[in-house]
């Protein structure tokens, strides 16, 4: 039974996305403890993302687009927008990790085609080196069927035979 390489890099990859959980997760608790990430990123991030979602809403209902939209309470500002800097992060990942397997496999998938390419050259040079010697063998053959067709060394092979016969008879 045969069993195939085993999947390390797959393994490293997947190993990578569960690590990345954790990694979202102390992004979020720092995103939420920094007062920077809290003004300037966590709060901007939540209260637009709060904006779109009222907006949505209101066109989904066929109430039109809303004429003001308050901003989130601080605390769910900063809560959202720390859970969807972690989404992206996550996301980011994911896709990452999508574009590496698909690079990985177009490159392997590449090499492979060289290859055969490359197989193919070989056995076509082969092909024509083989055709090259069995030109140069039948014209080694022609010229050898033409000496033994020749009609001078025929007449000169009869004679030798001529002549041995007669050393034959003599010494009996």
């Amino acid at each position: 039974m045969v069993v195939g390489a085993f999947p390390v890099v797959k393994l490293g990859t997947l190993a990578f996305k569960q690590i990345s959980k954790p990694i979202a997760k102390q992004i979020a608790a720092a995103a939420k403890n920094s007062p920077f990430l809290r003004q300037h990123i966590c709060m901007r991030i939540a209260n637009f993302h709060h904006f779109l979602d009222v907006n949505l809403r209101m066109r989904s209902l066929g109430l039109g687009k809303a004429k003001s939209v308050e901003p989130l309470k601080e605390e769910a500002a900063v809560e959202l927008g720390a859970n969807i800097i972690s989404e992206v992060f996550l996301f980011s990942v994911g896709v990452g990790t999508i574009a590496y397997e698909y690079y990985r496999q177009a490159k392997k998938s590449n090499t492979r085609e060289e290859n055969q390419l490359q197989d193919i050259d070989e056995l076509q040079l082969r092909v024509e080196q083989m055709g090259l010697q069995l030109e140069q063998q039948s014209a080694e053959l022609r010229e050898l069927q033409r000496l033994v067709l020749a009609e001078p060394w025929r007449k000169e092979h009869a004679k030798q035979i001529q002549k041995d016969e007669k050393q034959k008879d003599a010494k009996k």
